[in-house]
């Protein structure tokens, strides 16, 4: 046992607790019981607060800290035996600050003794407590430090040896208890978070599919001289289109949005049979319905204009807000909407899905979102 004491004021123990013959039988059945409780808690405060009641009157305990790790310092998580100012008080520990962040930051064991005859100002805090004997335990389970779990006397100036083994024991059941917790938290929120992602994909493809069922009924449905195979290649292309704007999903870490900009690129290279230069202003993303909108209007707007020139993505000033805008640079798309140019039925289907407007001028046609929400 390694103890380090100066002034005679602490004590740290760096040997595991170790159960031996002179252990009293009375210890070890508090162990039993408290091993049984532990591993069946459901709730990391709670726990502690039962542990406290079992061995509080055995020790004669008075207080008790029960420190969670949280980045680079202790958060109070339970406590007993304070008032409510002190706990206030003793709220966040930094690494290093006496008495538990010391045994956080240095993983030791310590016994502070005769804190109230102490002149350390270290032990002011614990002094105003009232405390004269202090036993605080690192949580480590797996070389992972959880905490720390501290118990306190008033009436003497320190713990007996079997006294610190009982406590380091239980301590560490309260290591493995919340190991366990903490483990189980981890995999519920898992779980849930696998069910809203099931959920939404759930979700997103029934819309993919219902908007494929329109466009395949949409691509039939016009009377023109076109045959059923002419028709069957529009909604093929259309489809692709759709499966473009899918794309750029697996590429952000968003859930349910899509890069606009990986989306223009895509479908300008699948619809235009040269090369389109895309000019993107800043970082724009649409949630997946919209993105497939609008890769199904710029399909649209593509299809038979070889003269497309440029597609320019960026924010545009309407009415003093700043929009999404997505801009073709073509001489056949261009004109003025003055004139009431209209807009093909299937474009303009499209854009009150995207809850956007079209307007041209003497360069070409601009999409601008009216509701970005």
């Amino acid at each position: 046992m390694l103890e380090r004491q100066p002034g005679g004021i602490i004590a740290i123990h760096d040997d595991p607790p170790v159960l031996h013959d002179g252990l009293p039988r009375r210890y070890l059945t508090i162990i039993a019981e408290a091993a049984e409780r532990l591993l069946a808690a459901d709730d990391p405060a709670a726990m502690v607060d039962e542990l406290f009641a079992l061995i509080c009157d055995e020790l004669k305990l008075d207080v008790f800290f029960n420190y969670r790790l949280d980045g680079d310092r202790l958060v109070l998580e339970a406590h007993g035996g304070i008032s409510p100012h002190h706990a206030a008080g003793a709220a966040v520990v930094e690494l290093g600050q006496p008495i538990c962040g010391v045994a956080a930051r240095d993983r030791s064991k310590l016994h502070v003794t005769a804190i109230q005859s102490s002149p350390d100002p270290a032990l002011d805090f614990a002094k105003d407590v009232g405390l004269d004997a202090f036993a605080c335990t690192p949580l480590i389970h797996g070389g992972r430090l959880l905490g720390t779990l501290a118990f306190a006397r008033r009436w003497a100036g320190r713990f007996e040896a079997d006294e610190l083994n009982l406590i380091h024991i239980v301590c560490s059941y309260v290591a493995i208890a919340k190991h366990r917790l903490r483990t189980e938290a981890e995999m519920r929120s898992a779980l849930e978070r696998q069910e809203r992602l099931l959920h939404e994909l759930n979700h997103r493809v029934r819309n993919a599919l219902q908007l494929a069922i329109s466009i395949v009924g949409m691509e039939f449905g016009v009377p023109d001289a076109d045959t059923p195979l002419a028709a069957k290649r529009r909604a093929v292309a259309r489809l692709e289109a759709m499966a473009t704007a899918h794309r750029p999903l697996y590429a952000t870490d968003r859930l349910g949005q899509v890069d606009v900009e990986a989306l223009v690129r895509g479908v300008a290279e699948q619809t235009v049979g040269h090369d389109v230069a895309v000019l993107v202003d800043g970082i724009h993303s649409l949630s997946v319905e919209r993105g497939v909108a609008l890769a199904l209007a710029i399909h649209a707007i593509l299809l038979g204009n070889g003269d497309l020139e440029m597609i320019r993505v960026g924010l545009r000033m309407m009415d003093g807000v700043a929009r999404l805008a997505v801009g073709f640079s073509a001489p056949s798309l261009a004109g003025d909407d003055r004139n009431g140019v209209e807009v093909p039925r299937s474009i303009g289907l499209l854009l009150r899905q995207l809850h956007a407007a079209i307007d041209r001028d003497g360069s070409g046609m601009t999409i601008h979102f009216i509701n970005e929400t």
